[in-house]
């Protein structure tokens, strides 16, 4: 049941139960129609509202990504370019998951950034709960994979096997959840 179920992966279909839930009350059958049917609107009103705000989310994680690489110039443009983009506000209030995707990619691209700097356990269960979001979200969310692999590569590199084991572990983690 519902909107998500049978077109995506796990986690939209899990966040739209836990926050829409079910119709408000139990009405009487005397009651008028519209009644009805603004109550069984409820779920699917609350599961946009969420979605649409989790979606804002995005503009300060793509400032927060392009500020990495850009002057604060163009990491505000960066940001506006998301905060309009056309695909992302009509599919937010649809509550089709292509946000959700897109601000745990961003999310999952700063945290391997922050792992490749610090490669402790907490960085490491930060960059797999994000990838891992990001995969559980959509089937295009895969692509977050890579760059996790290859931020384990480099702290393996800088700070030794240590560090390997520690993503190999967080990999496996990954694949348990995301299945």
């Amino acid at each position: 049941e519902g909107p998500f179920r049978g077109k995506y992966p796990f986690l939209p279909i899990v966040l739209n139960d836990v926050v829409a839930g079910g119709p408000v009350d139990d009405l009487a059958r005397d009651v008028a129609l519209e009644a009805h049917l603004e109550n069984a609107a409820l779920p699917f009103l609350r599961a946009r509202k969420f979605l649409a705000l989790l979606a804002w989310l995005l503009i300060p994680g793509t400032f927060l990504l392009a500020r990495r690489f850009f002057s604060s110039g163009w990491s505000l443009f960066a940001a506006a370019t998301m905060g309009l983009c056309p695909l992302l506000l009509c599919y937010s209030v649809q509550a089709r998951p292509h946000a959700l995707v897109a601000v745990a990619g961003v999310a999952a691209m700063l945290a391997c950034m922050r792992l490749v700097r610090n490669p402790g356990w907490g960085t490491q269960l930060l960059a797999g709960l994000a990838t891992g979001a990001c995969m559980s979200c959509m089937h295009t969310g895969l692509a977050a994979l890579a760059p996790y692999v290859l931020a384990a590569l480099i702290a393996a590199r800088k700070f030794g096997r240590v560090s390997l084991l520690r993503s190999l572990v967080v990999l496996v983690l990954i694949a348990v959840t995301s299945v």
